[in-house]
């Protein structure tokens, strides 16, 4: 899965209702990426792990502003 993919699948899942607007969506998308970033040491065994796991969700961060 690409960083662009799961930002879209992100967004897609926090679309809950229609009555929350983009912007909205965003954010909540945003949140979860950074509760992710959180975790991730908790879960990566080796610092390798945790470098890829921190740059692909960079980028998925930065996906989630392009939309």
């Amino acid at each position: 899965m690409t960083p662009k993919q799961r930002a879209d699948q992100l967004y897609n899942r926090m679309t809950i209702d229609f009555l929350i607007d983009k912007q909205q969506t965003k954010i909540c998308s945003l949140i979860c990426v950074e509760e992710i970033l959180d975790e991730i040491s908790n879960y990566c065994e080796s610092i390798e792990q945790i470098e890829k796991a921190n740059d692909f969700y960079s980028e998925v961060i930065t996906e989630l502003h392009k939309i």
